[in-house]
């Protein structure tokens, strides 16, 4: 079983698309965790307006860490899968992912491609060729995580927000969690002018704290054999790509 967690910050108009991609999945079951992070849009509403098997957690603003984090406590599922509430999942991207996990029981992180989708519409063939090339980046809703992975890293870091993504998995490189990259796409990252990663100065003020971190990390636990951040994902195989 996968749990499928939803962070949503005032995503009314977007969550219906999100939910139904993830139901057009095929697989092992999927569980629907919504965490409503304090809207005011209704967002919370529309969750339990779509149907049976969507869990919803309401809680006070507190950012898409903290969200993350209470959905991955309010489940037991042995494998986690992120979406943001704006955008989509492709179809197959579960059973893709999946499959790795049962070719690889020893893998605890599966990483696909993100590709760029303009505006709120579910992307077609057009659509993502306007918006260019997929690619590997480290972003929660391209990746399927092992539980053990969040034993083992622990939960999202909220202070250094909008790169607790980054931020969590160079901490899982760090402790050397196996990880596998596959080059089929696996998130449509709709670009519609309101997402919350829009602004350039944030995320490059917290990308040098994470990697200032890291470094800390890195001169005070002897984690000098750890592989250069650079080269956090390992390279897909020449065969992959063709």
């Amino acid at each position: 079983m996968i749990a499928v967690v939803i962070p949503a910050y005032n995503a009314a108009r977007f969550l219906p698309d999100a939910i139904a991609s993830v139901r057009a999945q095929t697989g092992p079951p999927l569980v629907i965790v919504v965490v409503d992070d304090g809207s005011t849009d209704g967002t919370a509403d529309v969750a339990e307006s779509l149907g049976a098997g969507i869990r919803v957690i309401r809680q006070p603003n507190r950012g898409p860490a903290a969200a993350r984090n209470a959905g991955v406590a309010a489940t037991d599922a042995p494998l986690i899968a992120f979406l943001d509430a704006d955008d989509v999942w492709p179809e197959g991207r579960t059973s893709t992912l999946y499959a790795q996990f049962q070719a690889d029981p020893s893998l605890r992180l599966i990483v696909g491609r993100t590709q760029l989708v303009l505006d709120a519409g579910v992307a077609d063939a057009a659509d993502m060729e306007r918006s260019g090339p997929p690619w590997h980046a480290p972003v929660f809703g391209s990746t399927l995580i092992h539980r053990e992975a969040f034993d083992r890293v622990g939960p999202l870091d909220s202070a250094v927000e909008p790169a607790e993504d980054m931020d969590w998995f160079i901490r899982a490189r760090e402790r050397g969690l196996s990880t596998a990259v596959i080059p089929e796409t696996t998130l449509l990252y709709r670009l519609h002018g309101d997402n919350l990663t829009s602004g350039a100065d944030p995320i490059r003020r917290n990308m040098l704290l994470v990697l200032k971190r890291s470094l800390d990390r890195r001169r005070e636990g002897g984690l000098e054999s750890v592989p250069r951040l650079t080269n956090w994902l390992p390279a897909p195989k020449e065969s992959d790509l063709r």
